[in-house]
């Protein structure tokens, strides 16, 4: 999980909590640039979203096949060796 913040860049509290990703808005950063920032990171938010989702997607089928991998090495040939 990551976490995102967008503030005043001279707005209270001065020391501000870090996050994974930090956007300063300019003093006197008007509705539109907030707006705009907002949009940007709902969308990297849900673009890291979905790799999550595939990274973990992928780690269980690559376990699966291991898995496989060690059951089908263990079980003896037809030669019983």
């Amino acid at each position: 999980m990551q976490t995102f913040s967008r503030h005043a860049k001279k707005a209270f509290p001065v020391r501000k909590m870090q996050s994974d990703v930090n956007l300063e808005l300019s003093p006197g950063a008007n509705d539109d640039e907030y707006l705009s920032v907002n949009h940007i990171l709902c969308n990297i938010a849900r673009k890291a979203d979905k790799a999550e989702k595939v990274a973990a997607s992928t780690a269980e089928r690559l376990e699966k096949q291991v898995q496989r991998a060690k059951e089908n090495s263990i079980q003896p040939n037809r030669s019983g060796v």
